[in-house]
């Protein structure tokens, strides 16, 4: 896949399809529990010393064309849009129930082209050229999540009838919702939002400060939670929390970004939340668009040297597990102190903008009472 060649390419797209069928089948979010499983796996083997065999299985699995979330979770989002308005399926942002019981093989097919899509579009955000660091090139953005972004959209703008950013029902704020109009209602208030991305993201950070080689680890687990999800729990949605702490904590040492990055992607996660799938008739991830723009504000920040360029390469020194100073502002830098502080204000303030912002039917019945009659 990460080659002009041909062939390669006709495979890969094949093997997408076979995962995007999979994941309709089984529903999206199924899907990626399996995602969840692998990134373990690779990281036990990260830990074992064994980066080639972590590296076989991310290619292959976690990432790969037939367990990769945009293979076989986004086969799941399209199938389940395509199925409320050609089968009968109630409901095209659910991406927990498993289609094949609908008995319709062009449910499945749906899914398979949302794979290929997926896959494809990841191919492409791949290619985009990368920040020159140090004598390292960083991706300039993460071309999974950004794949599976864009595909979801595509596939809402194909199946669905909501366009883009959904229909807000009347009388409903659109960054507020209501219990219909909800991504996660368990997940929805900003302190909650707080405490999850704070709890998790320090965890993600920390455990790479100790050990970058835990890799996926907590990822993996948070993806694993949603097994519970998929049976009717309310789960915790913490996948961009971990992931987005453990890669701004791996390229930096410094667990202060870490958990910026993690409280950042919290309120992106809410904010695109409303902005794309509360109101909409499939399911475009917010946790993944979340993703997505903290992959592209790490990088652009790296290369700006306003985040400093440090990537851990192994165990840190015993030491030095303890040493705030070492952990939160290594060299004396405090800029990452500095993030964070900036987004754990920030971020309440913003949501908080966004849900005084009144409905349509409020700002008509304000502007008509404003109105004088002669």
């Amino acid at each position: 896949m990460w080659t002009m060649d041909l062939n390669e390419i006709v495979i890969w797209l094949a093997l997408a399809f076979c995962g995007g069928v999979f994941g309709a089948a089984v529903g999206g979010l199924c899907a990626f529990v399996f995602c969840g499983v692998a990134a373990v796996i690779s990281s036990v083997f990260m830990l074992a010393g064994q980066p080639g065999a972590a590296g076989a299985v991310d290619s292959w699995i976690t990432w790969g064309p037939l367990l990769g979330p945009q293979a076989s979770f986004l086969g799941g989002g399209w199938a389940a849009v395509y199925a409320q308005y050609h089968a009968g399926f109630h409901n095209g942002r659910d991406i927990c129930k498993p289609l094949v019981g609908l008995k319709r093989p062009d449910v499945l097919i749906v899914g398979g082209l949302g794979g290929v899509c997926g896959a494809f579009l990841t191919w492409c955000f791949w290619l985009i050229p990368g920040y020159h660091v140090q004598g390292q090139v960083l991706a300039s953005t993460n071309s999974v999540a950004s794949g599976i972004a864009m595909a979801a959209i595509i596939g809402r703008l194909l199946f669905g009838k909501t366009g883009v950013f959904g229909k807000v029902d009347p009388g409903v704020r659109r960054w507020v919702g209501n219990d219909q109009k909800c991504w996660l209602p368990w997940q929805h208030d900003s302190m909650q939002i707080m405490v999850l991305a704070v709890t998790i993201g320090f965890c993600g950070a920390y455990l790479t400060y100790i050990n970058v080689n835990f890799h996926l680890l907590l990822f993996g687990v948070m993806c694993i939670l949603y097994l519970f999800m998929v049976l009717g729990q309310p789960v915790i949605a913490g996948h961009h929390f971990a992931i987005c702490a453990y890669f701004a904590t791996a390229a930096t040492g410094n667990v202060a970004w870490g958990l910026a990055f993690a409280v950042l992607a919290g309120y992106l996660c809410e904010f695109f939340a409303f902005l794309f799938t509360a109101h909409g008739d499939s399911h475009i991830d917010p946790p993944t668009i979340a993703i997505t723009f903290c992959c592209i504000i790490q990088p652009f920040l790296l290369w700006a040297g306003l985040m400093p360029y440090a990537p851990l390469t192994g165990p840190t020194v015993k030491e030095n597990l303890f040493s705030f100073g070492h952990a939160f502002m290594p060299n004396g830098n405090m800029n990452g102190l500095i993030a964070l502080a900036s987004v754990v204000v920030l971020g309440p303030l913003f949501l908080k903008f966004l849900r005084m912002i009144p409905s349509a039917d409020e700002r008509e019945a304000k502007a008509n009472k404003g109105v004088k009659y002669v």
